[in-house]
């Protein structure tokens, strides 16, 4: 038994055997279903070499990978396609883009996309038109080809990581905001459950929280004296990418919040995060910076670079006229 794999995109096998003594024609045949299609039957007289060839099409073929995986909200974002297997033959391809989503579990690909455009395949690569996302959330791109039954089919999967992009949220953490409980159930011995800034006085329960699409915002505890984790970003442990936790500094009518001293985190601030399973991590503040929240470093969410640890809340300059603080600080820690 001989296995072929093929990779180009026009097929052509001849397979000849050496000379099969025999003492009548035998009837040979495919051994399973799979092969029939492309099988021939050959008779075979005795002392006689056996000759076959067989010619088949590779089915076309969609993979693409998206501009950017995270921008900032308002931004444009496009998709790179590359088609293989077409072999001349004319062929369409139906891109959608489907969010905005509050997770990345959320995501599917049903219903009415955000964006939909149907291209006629000129070119081995070629790119998308921009689109513009203007809410915060997750998007993913899915591609379809159409055309003459020999191309259509091909279907690119849903939500895989290298088509789906972060709009990033606002974090908004201070008097006068009114972000919702966007709270999500997460399972795992690495959920941070506590974290703890000795020195501060920082000790507060931390809950999951994803995307509240229509505040453009990360989800926070109703109760400011919790802290949120973004389950979209990373845990204990993880070898790469940001921890995100942010945490109220205080409100209006009820005083100081959990971070409402995390500004005052100075480098080498010792800081220690409990997860579920009871194991006790322990970081060292590195940085401590001021952004004004329309500038909030995409860094924050990204799930790749050296693992971290990023603590969030509000501050800096606060707008008597709107009631908000305008800036978010930003204390980043690394694994001690």
């Amino acid at each position: 038994m001989i296995i072929l794999r093929p990779t180009a995109v026009h097929v052509q096998l001849r397979i000849t055997s050496r000379a099969l003594a025999s003492s009548r024609p035998t009837i040979f045949a495919p051994s399973t279903a799979r092969a029939a299609p492309n099988g021939q039957r050959l008779a075979v007289p005795t002392n006689e070499q056996v000759t076959a060839h067989v010619s088949r099409l590779a089915r076309p073929f969609a993979t693409s990978l998206v501009s950017s995986q995270i921008v900032r909200a308002g931004g444009t974002i496009f998709d790179r396609i590359r088609v293989a297997g077409l072999a001349g033959r004319n062929a369409s391809i139906e891109v959608e883009l489907f969010g905005p989503f509050s997770s990345r579990s959320a995501i599917t690909c049903t219903g009415t996309p955000y964006w939909r455009r149907r291209m006629t395949v000129t070119a081995a690569e070629f790119r998308t038109l921009p689109v513009q996302v203007v809410k915060a959330g997750f998007y993913t791109y899915r591609q379809r080809l159409v055309g003459p039954a020999p191309v259509a089919g091909s279907v690119t999967p849903c939500g895989v990581a290298s088509e789906t992009v972060l709009s990033t949220p606002t974090i908004s953490t201070g008097r006068g905001d009114a972000t919702a409980d966007a709270r999500s159930t997460a399972r795992g011995g690495r959920v941070p459950v506590r974290l703890r800034v000795p020195r501060l006085g920082i000790n507060a329960a931390i809950v999951p929280e994803v995307i509240d699409i229509q505040a453009g915002a990360l989800g926070m505890p109703a109760n400011i004296q919790r802290l949120g984790w973004w389950r979209d970003g990373m845990a204990p442990t993880a070898h790469s990418g940001a921890i995100l936790i942010a945490g109220h500094y205080d409100f209006e009518t009820a005083g100081p919040a959990a971070f409402f001293r995390l500004p005052s985190a100075r480098r080498g601030e010792l800081v220690r995060l409990t997860t579920v399973d009871g194991a006790v991590h322990a970081y060292r503040v590195v940085t401590v910076e001021t952004y004004p929240k329309t500038a909030l470093p995409l860094t924050v969410f990204d799930r790749r670079g050296p693992p971290r640890l990023v603590l969030v809340t509000c501050g800096g300059q606060f707008d008597s006229t709107t009631k908000h603080f305008l800036d978010n600080i930003v204390v980043t820690a690394v694994p001690a």
